[in-house]
Order: structure tokens, then C-alpha cells, then sequence
């Protein structure tokens, strides 16, 4: 009855169309303005669509001005095509050095305990080079990411502004700024000192009894996590000097106090330690230098990105040699400038999607099974041990699901492995479900790594391995003798498998929290885009009507400059003129500022109509005197000067006060607090890390559960993140699906009614919803109630979808609305009865749904 009272409002509606008058011509106007209100409706809001994030680091947080830093911004997605703008980053240019995807998801085991590691995205690295001192804000720094511009502000990194000078040069170079993993360089450290003049240009420029001293954070001697560093004592033991020769201080270092102190070579007990570097005479610049360097080299274990200084020098330098032999010196402060060093992953170029970031010569594969006979659906435990002369620091978990002849046969959840860190290899532990029956082999694992020594990747196979897969219930030929005697097990067999539930989901989205009714600022767009066009409409058939108001309105706005700039073309020479010009200048600004009739104003009625209009009555006496004054010189024998500032400053204080009244001091103050409001962020109860840490916890346990009481401490996990004020479908699906195996009927229909309402009807949570409704009725086969074909508009779709059609069907009525008003009242009548039908309907059904889940309460199976 329904279906056939639909059609015929339909039939309805068609005769209604064909009895329309033929349509009026609209005006120009009209036309634009229905143009625009339906572009705007039929624009999708992708502006306000979840994004992913973007986050900015910087590879240090103070510098000296001539220094660059790193950095670093990592948007969460691996599109190449990506370019974040650095262009609102001021006093600084920035040069993209290049960029990189990262991605790993792991579930890692150290020691007993585990952690989840992961991150799918791309990261850029640019060079930032300030141009002046002071602070350097990085950001805010945008990307263009799926249509959605994010956004991401990263730390301040102050730059110290540094003495120009020219008799030292400090500086720190690298050999290479660009490799790989294991690949070796080195750092040189350079002091540029300027010559004696001749002929004392032989003698070195240093003082023996008072030597410079330099400092360098990375000649500390301290291991730089992620490279290999020399022996520092053994290095900087070969460039120690006596004490009555010239050299350098470094750092911190000491030497014994007594040639019998058989302790640590350098210490923080004695006298500074002198060193001697490595020396040469050079020219730079047509001046005669000498250099002194110190080079160390370093080895990288991980990729990344390293600094090495910067190097400070300070001390007195000699600068000439007096006649009688003295000599004068200048105290130095010189610096030298940082050098980065980039650690970067292999080329992009013909990367294999086996690749796992694995950087050596030889890599071995190899593959176990913890059973080679299982039913189909059993999970199964695929080990894979890595080994070899490849590096395993940066190594991550093969993605076995691009792997085409594994994902043919098996079902792979490869966001649930767990690795295991041993010293020379690594172990991956896969969860796999045989997809069909039949005795196949396991096809090898390709795991591909990069050859330094050929300069390509390579791709390691392990062994195949046998494995026998059964039905889940297999029929012999006994029991197919005759039509009779089958039909039990066959009928059996049936209802066995209409109650088998759907598989659980995996991927890492439950732990991600939406809202039941999805993104309020969407949901804000739709619903207020229909009253926003019939408002714009409205406002500008009001602004049709008063447009000689706002003439005017514009005129008082514009009356201020205009009396300014009328003032400043004054001649000066033509005084009387000028001040007659003043006083019709003053009487045009009282008429246009304050719409009054001005030709005759004298100044007792300039000063009555600004005591009027709110000015202070000492600002509105100076201003009428000021006019009475320009009127008795222009009209008497006087010539007196005209002081063009006094008139402007006279006109600013006016307007000053003017703009400063106590409402629109009150505006500012309400739209600051508003604003504070606004930025103020809710905390979140818990971090990314740690529900995605839960999740994957859930989803290990669930893909091992055997029994019931196994399913419910899984559903017990999945409640840790409904607690945590996680609210997803994937959460609630595979949390009812727990409690349906668990033996929890009733619970796991009250859980799967939120995954509903949270993600819609889809196969696996009617499956399962109909199972449990029949388990909780004592049946054998799945139930399902009525009201679902009814009320399918409330149960095919999720929540936040039918609060979209609500807020859209609520804009239509205001469209209609806007039709109305150029004349389409037929049309727009017959618009908002449907509008009004969606609303009334989808919002009835939003409503119901928050309802719902505001009286939802805790499974007492798991309090």
C-alpha cells in the first residue's frame, strides 16, 4: 500500500507538471542568484572532509645566522605528488632536498614486552636557510591532500646574528651529504686564520702562552645514536701538543696535571689540553691564510638525518708585529656553520613491492608452517626468518597481501604480525587462513632488498611448503545413499553453516573514533547552506531597495579622507583662499560624516551637531574654535599660516574616537573571547598509539580465540577502547561478533545494533545480527525482524548519512523558500513538500538513533 500510494504522489507530480503555465522570463539578476543557490547546494563540502594530518619538525631549535637546518614534514600519505608549501614561513628560504614514503605497521616484541609501531605516509626534507637573526617560526606549512588543504605549524628556531669579520674562518664540511646506510664519510673541521703581514708571515698566527679555544658539540667524544663514531680518545690523542707550543683548546678537555698520572688520557681534572691540528698555508681570496683541519670519520647505521656543529672559535688573534717586536691582537668570536648529512632509503625507481627496506649483499629467506593439515578458515602461523649480510636496523615486515599467489589461496592479516628482534635476524609471525580446500603447496615468500654492491634490488625466495586444507565438514560416501537417508546430514550441514558468523574485520580503522552523526562541520555546511542562500538572496533584494541609503552610508565612510586629502592640495602662497577652502573643507566633512546639510554651517552649529552625534564636548570646542579661527583670518586682515597638521591631527581624533566607542569596544572584546573559545582543542583521553596498540591487541586475540571464554576476553579488549571513547562500526562488529561466539546472544545484538547505526547495514553485520537474534530466541537458523524491510531507510543507513539527507532536506525547504521569492512559487511549493517529507523522516530517524545510543549500556558480561 505504501509503494503504491508512493507512486501515485508521483503520478501526481507529473500531472502537475504538464499543467504549468509556460515559464516567465526572469531577469538577469534572478537567473545569477538561482544559479548560485543550486551550484551551492549540489557542491560537494570536500573542505570539510577528514583529512590526514601534517606534522613539521626542525632538525635543531637554535642557529647562528649563515647556518641552515633541517626540516622535516611528514604528511600522512604516500603520494608522490604531494607538495607542501613552506612559502608562509618568513626570513628563511627553504630547498627541498627530496622526499621519501615511510611506511610500516608492526606489532614488536623486545624482551617480553610489545608495542605497536607504525606509520604509512611520505616525508619531505627541505633545507632552511635564514636571512636574518631573530626568530623563525616554521609554518604554518600546508598540503593539497585529496582535495582537503591540512595544515601544520611546526617549533620557533632562534637565529643569533654573528660579527662580520675576516681574519678567522670557522667552518665544518662532510665529504658526502647525500648516502646510504653503510656507506662511509667524513667530517672536516676548518680554522682559516689570516697571516702576520710580511715578512712574520712564516710564523704561525697563534699566541703559545694563550691559545683559542673551539667547541664542538660532536667532538665531545660521545656516541651519535645511529652512526658509528671512531675512537675519539685514540683520535684526538695523535694531535696532542705540549704546552709551550701552539695549538688549541677543545671543549672540555684536560690533560694530567703530572706526567706519572696514569689515569684517562683526557679528564675533568689539570690544565686544558692543547692539540695540534693538521696544518697548511692556503690563499683565499688573495689573502695568505694558514688551515688548520681535523677530519673524523663516521659510518651510518639508520637512516636519518645528522648535524655536525656548529663550531665555535674564541680567542685572540695576532694581527700585527710592531717595530720594536711587539705584537697586537684582536679578540675573535667566529662560527662556523653546521654540515647535514642526509641518510636516505634506496631509490624509488623500480622498487619492488617486496621491498623491506633491507640495505646489503646477500639476504636468506626462509618459511614455516605450525601445521601442515587444517581445515579450511583455520588459522594457520606462517614464520619468516630473515638473515644474512644485509643490515637489520630499518628492516620492516613484508606486506605478504601484494604477494598475488599468496593472496589467491590464503586470507592474510598482515596488520596483526608480530616481529621479533634477534641480534643477527629477524622473525615475522603471519596469521593465514586457507581460502578452499585441496592439497597445494605454500608458494615461497619473495622478499626483495637492496644490493649496494651491484647498485639494484634483488629479490630472496624461500621454500615452498606442502599443506593438506580439508573441508570444514566433509560427507562420505555412506551418507549419500538415497534421497532419505542424505537429507538429514545434508539439511544438518545447511543449518551449520547458516549459523556460522561472518569473519571479523580487520585494518587499523577501529581505532579510529567517529561520530554517530559523522563530521559536525559538514553537517553544518548542509544544513546551512539553504538558509545562507535564501539570506544572500533576501539581502540583496534588500539591498536593491536601499541602495540610495548606502550611497550614502559610503559617502560618511569615505568623508574623512576626503577631507584629508582636500587639506594636504592646499597652496600655501594664497593664504586667505586657503583658509576660506579650511572652512568649507570642515563644513563638507560635518555634512558627510554626520548627513547633515552643511553649506551654512556656522561653528556653534558644527560644535551642537558633534555634541549630538557623541564627541566629547572639549574635542567638539577645539574643533569649532578651530573653524571659527580660519573663518575671522580668511575674512579679516591677518594672514597668518595655515598649520595643515593641527587641521589633520584635529580630523584623526575625531574619527578615533568615532571608531573607538564603547559598543565597538565591546564587539572586540566579545569576538576575542569567542575566538579564544573557538581555538581552545579537547584533549583527547588517550593517544593514537595506544588505541591502536588495544586494537591490534583485539584482532591478535581474536584471530587465536578457540573457545569461548577466549572470545569474551577479546570482546573484554574491545571494550577497553569503547571506554576509552573509541566509537567506530569495525570496533562494535567485531566486539558483537566476539560475543556472539562467545555465547552472548543478547549482548552481541545490543553491540551489532551499534555498528549499525555507526557503518549501516552491511552483509557481515546483518549475518551475524540474524544469527544472534536467533540464538537469543532458542533457534537454529538466523532471524530476522520485520520492521527492517518497514523502516529501511532507517536501517540500510548510518547515522551520519541520514543526518546528511536531514540537514540537505532542510536546506531545500529554505531553496524553495528562495524560489519563492523570484516567482517559481508552484515549483517551490511542490520542492518543500518533498523537502519537508525527507526531513521529517530522516530526522525522526537521527533522532531515534541518538536516543538509542545515549541509553546504551555496558555488556554485564564484561563489567
Amino acid at each position: 500500500m505504501k509503494v503504491a500510494k508512493g507512486n501515485r504522489v508521483q503520478e501526481s507530480g507529473f500531472r502537475s507538471k504538464r499543467e504549468l503555465p509556460e515559464p516567465r522570463t526572469l531577469n538577469p539578476v534572478s537567473w545569477l542568484a538561482l544559479l548560485c543557490a543550486f551550484a551551492l547546494f549540489f557542491l560537494t563540502p570536500l573542505v570539510f572532509a577528514d583529512a590526514p594530518s601534517l606534522t613539521v619538525k626542525a632538525s635543531r631549535d637554535s642557529v647562528y645566522l649563515g647556518e641552515s637546518f633541517l626540516v622535516e614534514v611528514r604528511v600522512d600519505d604516500p603520494d608522490a605528488s604531494i607538495k607542501p608549501d613552506l612559502s608562509a614561513i618568513r626570513n628563511g628560504a627553504a630547498e627541498l632536498l627530496g622526499n621519501q614514503p615511510l611506511n610500516y605497521q608492526s606489532m614488536v616484541s623486545v624482551n617480553g614486552q610489545v608495542r605497536r609501531e607504525g606509520f604509512n605516509g611520505r616525508v619531505f626534507t627541505y633545507k632552511l636557510t635564514p636571512a636574518t637573526e631573530g626568530v623563525v617560526t616554521l609554518g604554518p606549512v600546508t598540503a593539497l591532500v585529496k582535495g582537503a588543504l591540512i595544515t601544520g605549524t611546526g617549533p620557533t628556531v632562534t637565529v643569533t646574528g654573528v660579527t662580520q669579520q675576516d681574519l678567522v674562518i670557522a667552518s665544518v664540511t662532510a665529504s658526502r651529504t647525500t648516502l646510504m646506510v653503510d656507506e662511509p664519510f667524513e667530517i672536516q673541521v676548518k680554522l682559516r686564520i689570516k697571516s702576520l703581514p710580511s715578512p712574520y708571515q712564516v710564523t704561525e698566527p697563534l699566541y703559545p702562552s694563550d691559545p683559542p679555544h673551539i667547541e664542538a658539540e660532536f667532538l665531545n667524544g660521545q656516541e651519535i645514536d645511529g652512526l658509528k663514531s671512531p675512537d675519539f680518545q685514540k683520535l684526538l690523542s695523535e694531535h696532542l701538543t705540549p704546552m709551550n707550543q701552539p695549538g688549541f683548546t677543545l671543549n672540555g678537555f684536560t690533560a694530567p696535571a703530572s706526567p706519572f698520572d696514569f689515569g684517562p688520557m683526557f679528564n675533568m681534572q689539570g690544565s686544558p689540553a692543547r692539540f695540534k691540528l693538521d696544518r697548511r698555508k692556503g690563499v683565499q681570496d688573495k689573502q695568505n691564510y694558514w688551515e688548520y683541519s681535523l677530519t673524523i670519520p663516521y659510518s651510518p647505521l639508520t637512516e636519518g638525518a645528522y648535524t655536525f656543529g656548529p663550531l665555535l672559535f674564541k680567542g685572540t688573534v695576532p694581527t700585527e708585529v710592531k717595530a720594536d717586536g711587539t705584537v697586537n691582537g684582536r679578540p675573535i668570536f667566529a662560527v662556523g656553520p653546521a654540515a647535514m648529512v642526509r641518510v636516505i632509503p634506496p631509490p624509488e625507481e623500480n622498487r619492488p613491492d617486496s621491498y623491506i627496506g633491507a640495505i646489503g649483499s646477500n639476504l636468506t629467506v626462509e618459511a614455516s608452517l605450525d601445521a601442515q593439515t587444517c581445515n579450511v578458515g583455520d588459522p594457520l602461523k606462517l614464520t619468516l626468518t630473515l638473515s644474512g649480510s644485509v643490515q637489520m636496523r630499518n628492516i620492516t615486515p613484508p606486506k605478504l597481501t601484494l604477494q598475488p599467489a599468496l593472496a589467491e589461496r590464503f586470507e592474510i592479516y598482515d596488520d596483526s604480525v608480530q616481529a621479533i628482534k634477534l641480534n643477527d635476524q629477524r622473525q615475522y609471525v603471519y596469521t593465514l587462513r586457507p581460502r578452499q580446500a585441496g592439497s597445494f603447496e605454500l608458494p615461497p615468500v619473495e622478499v626483495s632488498y637492496y644490493d649496494v654492491v651491484s647498485r639494484q634490488y634483488r629479490t630472496a625466495r624461500s621454500l615452498s611448503i606442502p599443506l593438506k586444507v580439508r573441508q570444514a565438514a566433509e560427507i562420505t560416501a555412506a551418507q549419500i545413499i538415497g534421497g532419505s537417508t542424505n537429507a538429514g546430514p545434508r539439511l544438518h550441514r545447511e543449518m551449520e553453516l547458516a549459523m556460522r558468523p561472518a569473519g571479523i574485520r580487520m585494518g587499523s580503522s577501529g581505532a579510529q573514533s567517529v561520530t554517530l552523526i559523522g563530521n559536525p562541520m559538514s553537517l553544518a555546511f548542509y544544513a546551512g547552506l539553504g538558509p545562507a542562500v535564501f539570506g544572500i538572496c533576501l539581502f540583496g533584494l534588500w539591498v536593491r531597495q536601499k541602495r540610495p541609503a548606502f550611497k550614502q552610508a559610503q559617502r560618511q565612510r569615505q568623508g574623512f579622507s576626503r577631507a584629508s586629502q582636500a587639506i594636504r592640495k592646499l597652496n600655501d602662497k594664497e593664504a586667505a583662499d586657503s583658509h576660506r577652502a579650511i572652512c568649507m573643507i570642515l563644513r563638507h566633512y560635518l555634512g558627510d560624516r554626520f548627513g547633515v546639510q552643511a553649506d551654512a554651517l556656522t561653528p556653534c552649529e558644527a560644535e551642537s551637531i558633534l555634541v549630538k552625534r557623541g564627541i566629547p564636548y572639549d574635542l567638539a570646542k577645539r574643533f569649532s574654535g578651530m573653524m571659527q579661527h580660519h573663518f575671522d583670518v580668511a575674512f579679516g586682515t591677518s594672514q597668518a599660516p595655515v598649520d595643515i597638521q593641527a587641521l589633520l591631527t584635529m580630523l584623526a581624533s575625531i574619527e578615533n574616537y568615532r571608531h573607538d566607542t564603547p559598543r565597538s569596544r565591546l564587539t572586540r572584546k566579545a569576538l576575542l573571547v569567542a575566538f579564544m573559545w573557538l581555538s581552545v582543542g579537547v584533549a583527547g583521553a588517550s593517544t593514537l598509539a595506544e588505541r591502536s596498540f588495544i586494537w591490534m591487541e583485539s584482532l591478535t586475540e581474536l584471530s587465536s580465540a578457540q573457545s569461548p571464554k577466549d572470545f569474551l576476553a577479546a570482546a573484554g579488549t574491545c571494550q577497553k577502547l569503547v571506554d576509552l571513547g573509541v566509537r567506530n562500526p569495525d570496533l562494535f562488529y567485531n566486539q558483537g561478533t566476539a560475543l556472539l561466539l562467545a555465547e552472548r546472544p543478547a549482548e552481541a545484538v545490543a553491540v551489532l545494533l551499534r555498528a549499525e547505526r555507526y557503518g549501516g547495514r552491511a552483509a557481515d553485520v546483518s549475518r551475524n545480527m540474524a544469527i544472534a537474534e536467533g540464538r537469543k530466541q532458542g533457534l537454529k537458523t538466523p532471524m530476522s525482524s520485520w520492521l527492517r524491510a518497514v523502516l529501511f531507510w532507517h536501517y540500510e543507513l548510518d547515522c551520519a548519512t541520514r543526518a546528511s539527507i536531514a540537514a540537505l532536506a532542510f536546506s531545500l525547504i529554505w531553496i524553495a523558500a528562495t524560489m519563492g521569492l523570484f516567482g517559481m512559487k508552484r515549483l517551490g511549493k511542490t520542492l518543500m513538500i518533498i523537502a519537508a517529507i525527507l526531513f521529517v523522516l530522516f530526522g525522526s530517524s537521527v533522532l531515534t538513533s541518538l536516543q538509542q545510543e545515549s541509553q546504551v549500556a555496558r555488556p554485564t558480561s564484561l563489567q
